[in-house]
């Protein structure tokens, strides 16, 4: 299975970034650097100053989300020396580290860096994390394993970051399929795989993203061949460079572009740019078949989203490789303790055929090419560390962002609310199969860090004033996203209601939606059938809101 690779020049050029970091921080305290200067500089280094103040949360790089046993062990280990020993999965299938103090973020940097995760690009305005799906090379309806071109990708990507001048966060992802696991249908820059006349090549995506105003993105192209997606890309880049708000950040981000020159202005621009751009070497291996064809079709559902019950409680999906499954790890609201991480890293080593970890758009792991027949032994390897058990636990079957636990832009403490809420479903007693269907996630803000917009269920904080003249949490509920390529969709708000009340809504929208659906019905669906009467009803009278609220 091909890695992610930090080639000596990169290195070098990283560890360069930790030097004039550190000139930076003591420029600041100096008083010769502007706070809002450093702030900038400190987020391209992937530090980001958390809500209690003087700690600090350090991300490093994961492209396509893959993270190596030796890589999990160091990342533990950081933790437990510089940080709080807790490490948190994101959606963008990146690790963070918490709790660390100012002092030691430049020697966590360098330990990473020596791990072979440098923090090059991982925040402020640069070229993000390259997101995969967790499937790619093992999944039967892929049409070819776009792992070694994500890889590609995030290799040229984080050579030129540090000269790139983008107005704000660039996040680029592959998908193997319509099925589009990765999300490139809302990625600033998305590929989906494509083969014409027996050659492989990609659609391109743009304009995606979510958040205060979130956008789908607009196919640009439909056909891209293969050996051009990095000029793609560049050329994309160029464009958002050019074009992108400079003055309000809040309107910075590549969809904000699309809507003010539109989409076709904007195809025009990029087929000049891409026309004019040379070839940039993507390092491929061109011998490598393709697993489809031009009929393939993708699932409805993301398969690495349907997991199976197997040995000792553990969920697994059945791979396209005979007698191997990817095993699902979800940590309690995507947050591990080192030590059970190091632990995962052992189960990588001893029982997986890939020797290493995919990280999930949910918070979690997928361990690849477990044999079958070994799954017994797996899950009393794993006891209760992660999985067994406790993996099919409301916590471990919800995602959540920081909130304001740590996050200074958080609005609501989602990841506390998130806990109360598990517990309501777990009294509750909602099978984890009907959990896991719903694809719970919550919000803090309006970011979107959880993905709500795009959930099965997504819950999005909000302060609210109420009763009195005191702020009083609320959440809206969204409903109806559909996922895949041509068939795309955001949530819309269903519901505005108290923090107070959304465990009991829920639980009775699921309730319904478990005896009431069809066979393999989503809930989206589901919610659309009975109409928005019956789901006021089943909200217990939240307030329902028109098309466009």
């Amino acid at each position: 299975m091909p890695t992610p690779t930090v080639t000596p020049e990169l290195a070098a050029a990283c560890a360069d970034d930790i030097r004039r970091f550190v000139r930076e921080t003591a420029d600041l305290h100096d008083g010769v650097m502007p706070f809002a200067d450093y702030k900038a500089r400190r987020a391209m280094h992937g530090s980001y100053e958390q809500r209690q103040d003087g700690f600090f949360m350090v991300r490093p790089r994961m492209t396509a989300g893959i993270l190596r046993p030796v890589e999990a062990r160091a990342a533990a280990g950081i933790s437990k020396e510089l940080g709080n020993g807790i490490l948190h999965l994101t959606t963008r299938q990146d690790l963070q580290l918490h709790g660390v103090l100012e002092r030691d973020v430049p020697e966590a940097m360098r330990r990473l860096l020596a791990a072979g995760m440098p923090c090059r690009g991982t925040g402020g305005d640069s070229p993000r994390n390259v997101a995969v799906c967790p499937l790619a090379g093992v999944c039967p309806h892929e049409l070819f394993d776009v792992t070694p071109h994500a890889l590609a990708l995030g290799e040229t990507l984080l050579a030129m970051a540090d000269g790139l001048k983008l107005p704000r966060k660039f996040k680029p992802g592959f998908s193997g399929c319509d099925c589009d696991c990765a999300g490139s249908c809302i990625a600033d820059c998305g590929f989906i795989a494509r083969i014409r006349d027996g050659k492989r090549g990609f659609a391109l995506y743009a304009g995606g993203g979510l958040g205060t105003s979130s956008r789908l993105a607009d196919r640009l192209e439909e056909w891209i061949p293969e050996a051009d997606f990095p000029k793609a890309a560049r050329a994309l880049l160029t464009i958002f460079e050019r074009h992108g708000d400079r003055k309000n950040r809040a309107r910075a981000r590549l969809r904000y572009v699309f809507d003010r020159l539109g989409v076709d202005a904007v195809r025009e621009e990029f087929r000049r740019e891409y026309a004019a751009a040379g070839g940039i070497r993507d390092g491929l291996d061109r011998s490598v078949d393709s697993v489809g064809s031009d009929e393939s079709k993708a699932a409805l559902t993301p398969p690495w989203r349907i997991t199976a019950p197997a040995a000792g409680g553990l969920r697994v999906v059945r791979q396209r490789q005979p007698g191997l499954v990817s095993v699902a790890i979800r940590p309690p609201l995507g947050l591990i303790f080192s030590r059970a991480l190091e632990r995962i890293a052992d189960a990588a080593e001893q029982f997986s055929r890939e020797d290493a970890l995919r990280l999930t758009p949910d918070q979690g792991f997928l361990l690849r090419s477990v044999p079958e027949e070994r799954l017994p032994e797996l899950a009393a390897f794993l006891g209760r560390t992660a999985a067994g058990p406790d993996a099919v636990d409301p916590e471990g079957l919800i995602t959540v962002c920081s909130g304001a636990s740590t996050c200074r832009l958080g609005q609501i403490d989602s990841r506390a609310f998130a806990r109360g809420f598990a517990q309501a479903l777990r009294a509750a007693a909602i099978p984890p199969e009907i959990l896991e269907a719903a694809d719970i996630r919550i919000n803090g803000c309006t970011n979107s860090c959880a993905q709500a917009p795009v959930a099965g269920l997504g819950l999005c904080g909000v302060a609210q004033t109420g009763g009195g003249d005191a702020a009083m949490p609320h959440y809206r509920l969204l409903l109806g996203a559909r996922h895949g390529e041509g068939r795309a969709s955001l949530n819309e708000q269903a519901a505005l209601l108290p923090e107070a009340e959304i465990a009991g809504a829920v639980i009775a929208l699921l309730r319904a939606w478990q005896s009431g659906r069809t066979a393999g019905e989503p809930l989206a669906e589901f919610a659309r059938r009975i109409g928005t009467g019956r789901l006021a009803e089943i909200l217990g009278g939240g307030r329902i809101t028109g098309e466009n609220a």
